[in-house]
């Protein structure tokens, strides 16, 4: 995944109660991953490049960025933000030591946000989509900061999510399609209450990939993932692995990598002229 993939871009101008909990699929789940010493995220793949421990300016929430040796402001450079799962089973740094070792091999800058809706114990919808409009706000924000910074391919910037993480990255990846060329959900949750405020904003051309396992307890939500985005017009790719409630990034890489080679990408974006005096 490199800038000097084809990409086609076309610019046209054109109540104070307490919330119920209540443990899904995902909740038992977690219990499985605390105990299962194979979950945590491993890449031997060297990182020699700057991590960097930030904070986006709207809201003060933290973020990991790591950005490779090569990294040069000559040139622009892909980004993959990466969601995080259930804490303490996954987090903003055990994506990134999962993520920085490819992205320095691939050429990619990797973002990794501290998220608040990203739990396998869910509140009531308007609490869990209140938290994931914060997730959304302090992302984006996240986004401005790093573009602000660093020389950034708007035509090449991704989201994915593992587990929970999968909620944000889909209500925020589905609400601006002009932001995020793609989305990848790996085993991850789903409820379709969850993503209703997505539905004014589908782009029926973004391609979304839904990863789920054989051996994975959530993979019946993951299939409801790919039956509600069809019902909506989306055309998701599937993969289906044989494993358990295990992760690792080449999948997505490849993926994504395969949507700037093979999907041209149009923007459009519309402009109201002031009125003539």
């Amino acid at each position: 995944m490199t800038s000097s993939g084809k990409s086609c871009r076309r610019v046209v101008r054109l109540c104070a109660c307490r919330p119920r909990w209540r443990w899904t699929a995902s909740g038992i789940s977690l219990l499985i991953l605390l105990s299962c010493s194979g979950c945590p995220a491993v890449s031997n793949l060297p990182a020699p490049g700057e991590l960097l421990t930030l904070r986006e300016p709207r809201f003060g929430r933290p973020y990991l960025l790591y950005v490779p040796s090569r990294y040069r402001e000559d040139r622009r450079w892909p980004l993959v933000v990466t969601c995080h799962g259930t804490r303490p089973a996954d987090t903003a740094g055990l994506q990134m030591k999962e993520w920085k070792g490819l992205g320095e091999m691939r050429g990619f800058l990797v973002a990794a946000p501290e998220l608040t809706a990203a739990s396998a114990l869910t509140p009531g919808a308007p609490e869990q989509i209140r938290r994931q409009l914060d997730d959304e706000q302090a992302i984006l924000s996240m986004l401005s900061a790093i573009k602000a910074a660093r020389s950034i391919d708007d035509a090449q910037v991704f989201i994915t999510g593992w587990s929970a993480g999968c909620y944000v990255a889909l209500f925020a990846g589905l609400r601006h399609p002009e932001v995020f060329r793609g989305i990848s959900l790996r085993q991850g949750n789903f409820n379709p209450a969850f993503v209703e405020p997505c539905i004014p904003f589908l782009d029926q051309n973004q391609p979304i990939q839904v990863t789920s396992a054989e051996l994975d307890l959530l993979r019946d939500e993951a299939k409801r993932c790919l039956d509600w985005l069809r019902m909506h017009g989306l055309d998701p790719t599937p993969l289906e692995q044989f494993s358990g409630h295990r992760r690792g990034p080449e999948p997505v890489f490849a993926f994504f990598a395969d949507v700037i080679r093979n999907r041209p990408w149009a923007r459009i974006e519309v402009h109201e002229d002031a009125a003539d005096d």
